[in-house]
């Protein structure tokens, strides 16, 4: 039953297609199709009266054969603007003749006929019908509707202006016709509601869906359930964490022999294996800057193993980048810098919000990586205490460092990187 229907519909909404101008767009589509399918309900409406007026003696019957003829005449003119593209003439025109055609009716008929009985109906179709930059039509119509609906419920004859006065068995088989009608069309108006209140509901559904995808993309999982849950401040403290910081050697050099395409895909693939790796660590994407690429372990879920999970994602990395080459052929190279300590992380920012961390452990970090020596990976004090007798680390002593002074710090470098023993310091 249900195949049927939606066959039904289909075959419906593709035979509106064939009214709609070529250039409409996909909001006029949806105008034009409700307007068609709206206007042709109203016509079908009309057109079932034709057989009862055509086999009714009474002289009236020729009054509603006129009425209906109207209504189909404005049917088929209403398509033709339609197809035009005035889409607010031919709605116009057709409540107007609908309208017109009603309190004719009532006043030849009587009230006995209850035709006024479709003017609420009417009313309906106008709030459907109308595009949303003319829903004040729809009130304008709507107020008329209802003091045409009072005034013939109270002012109308109950029998016809010409002839004698109307059978009952016809009274009665148009009643019942226009009982029919309005159940049907009611039937139809609450199909349409349903419909679209599922595909609003759908279509809400899925732009929260792809706004949560979006955010579980900018923040941790945790940080962006908090934020959907409640509109409170995240900042958090954390006792001992680890921060890595990795910067690309030489990137300016590389970016002046590039397109812009093609340095935006580099990096791009560059950064991208560094996310994958960062995931399969179990670790946190901090942010990038530039060509700069943060890390941190032990955020927003504490874990015991911060330092010796970053230092294994920081090897991964540098596997990875000494198995790679630039788009010019050269040699591709990199310093790495990680610290450990205590940190404070929350969300900063209305609009492209991220969550950040700060505090001298990040600030030593930092300045790790710009101390570092290329394609080695160089660690603070702090973080050796937590790693040491795990990795062959080699001491480098202790280095100035801007706004720190002298710090004590250790190298790591690939056992197959001989090459780069001996390497300067790059600042």
């Amino acid at each position: 039953m249900f195949r049927d229907w939606s066959r039904l519909k289909n075959t419906v909404l593709k035979s509106a297609e064939l009214f709609i101008p070529d250039h409409s767009d996909k909001d006029e589509r949806s105008e034009y199709i409700r307007s068609v399918v709206i206007l042709f309900c109203g016509s079908a409406i009309a057109f079932s009266y034709l057989p009862l007026y055509y086999f009714w003696s009474h002289p009236i019957s020729r009054y509603g054969m006129a009425g209906a003829s109207l209504m189909l005449l404005s049917f088929i003119t209403c398509l033709y603007w339609t197809r035009r593209g005035h889409i607010v003439i031919a709605n116009f025109q057709a409540i107007m003749t609908s309208f017109i055609n009603l309190l004719l009716s009532g006043i030849a008929f009587g009230k006995a006929m209850n035709f006024h009985l479709y003017l609420p109906l009417l009313a309906c179709g106008v709030i459907i019908i109308h595009p949303k930059r003319y829903r004040w039509l729809a009130v304008v119509y709507g107020v008329i509707g209802c003091v045409l609906l009072i005034g013939m419920e109270l002012y109308l004859p109950d029998r016809p202006i010409v002839g004698p006065a109307l059978d009952r068995t016809f009274t009665n088989i148009f009643t019942m016709q226009v009982l029919i009608s309005t159940y049907a069309t009611v039937m139809v108006f609450i199909g349409w509601f349903l419909i679209h209140s599922e595909r609003i509901a759908s279509a809400l559904a899925q732009e929260k869906a792809r706004s949560e995808a979006l955010l579980l993309n900018i923040l941790p999982g945790s940080i962006a359930q908090r934020l959907m849950d409640s509109n409170e401040e995240i900042a958090d403290g954390f006792e001992s964490v680890t921060v890595l910081f990795a910067d690309i050697v030489n990137f300016s050099d590389i970016s002046h022999r590039l397109a812009p395409r093609e340095l935006v895909n580099y990096l791009n693939e560059i950064f991208t294996k560094f996310d994958q790796l960062t995931h399969e660590h179990g670790l946190e994407k901090i942010k990038t800057i530039g060509d700069a690429y943060m890390v941190a372990g032990g955020i927003p879920h504490a874990r015991p193993d911060h330092a010796e999970a970053v230092m294994n994602l920081a090897i991964a990395m540098l596997t990875y980048i000494e198995k790679s080459v630039t788009p010019t052929g050269g040699p591709l190279m990199i310093r790495i810098g990680i610290n450990s300590g205590p940190v404070i992380a929350g969300v900063i920012g209305l609009k492209k919000f991220i969550y950040d961390l700060w505090g001298d452990t990040v600030n030593l970090a930092s300045r790790m990586e710009s101390h570092g020596l290329v394609n080695q990976i160089q660690i603070s004090d702090a973080t050796y205490q937590l790693i040491k007798g795990k990795f062959p680390l080699i001491e480098r002593g202790s280095i100035s460092l801007k706004g720190v002074g002298h710090t004590r710090t250790w190298l790591y470098r690939l056992p197959s990187s001989e090459e780069s023993k001996g390497l300067p310091q790059v600042s």
